[in-house]
């Protein structure tokens, strides 16, 4: 961009958003796996806590959904606490909605979900203090990116990732990676 840039009118164009979703699962054991991972909800107070120390959150009230996974909003982006099925599908929902829109910024609009699921059988799986016998470890990623949202000449991009620890009776037992995300806000 130079000083005397002006912004125009974009059509929709499909081809500058791309959802891309990966699950890697060998099986329909595996699947559930993921689909347990996914549903594994974020305790109230945790998430409570993370919305209250959001500055820009003063005069706001935490989510109250018992499925919510976020915890503050950048650029009308809600920023996740935890990767959760319901964050994919927000995600997923944006970028869809964003690839029909016809836009008017300074540069070409695009934006990019893409969302990791898999599954690995730990003999002995050990995370912080804590060991496990005989779990599967389910990993999940997304990395988002929006070069245009409510700015024109600004974007927003994160990645998170979740470990959910579930036993053999399909409990989840431990998760990390839940918290705060860096997301970080560029100047185009």
């Amino acid at each position: 961009m130079t000083p005397d840039s002006k912004t125009q009118e974009w059509p929709a164009n499909p081809a500058r958003h791309q959802v891309v979703i990966e699950t890697y699962a060998r099986n329909d054991a595996e699947k559930r796996l993921i689909a347990i991972a996914e549903a594994a909800v974020v305790p109230k107070e945790e998430l409570a806590r993370a919305f209250a120390e959001e500055p820009a959150n003063k005069d706001k009230q935490p989510p109250t959904d018992k499925n919510a996974w976020w915890y503050a909003e950048k650029m009308d982006v809600r920023i996740p606490y935890a990767v959760t099925g319901a964050a994919v599908e927000y995600y997923k929902g944006l970028v869809t909605k964003w690839s029909k829109t016809k836009m008017t910024r300074y540069i070409e609009p695009n934006s990019k979900l893409l969302y990791m699921a898999s599954v690995r059988h730990e003999d002995t799986f050990k995370l912080g203090d804590k060991v496990f016998d005989k779990v599967d470890v389910v990993n999940l990623k997304v990395e988002f990116s929006a070069n245009f949202t409510t700015e024109g000449t600004m974007g927003l991009q994160f990645t998170k990732t979740r470990q959910v620890v579930i036993d053999a009776t399909g409990k989840v037992v431990a998760v990390s990676g839940d918290g705060k995300t860096e997301a970080l806000m560029i100047a185009i």
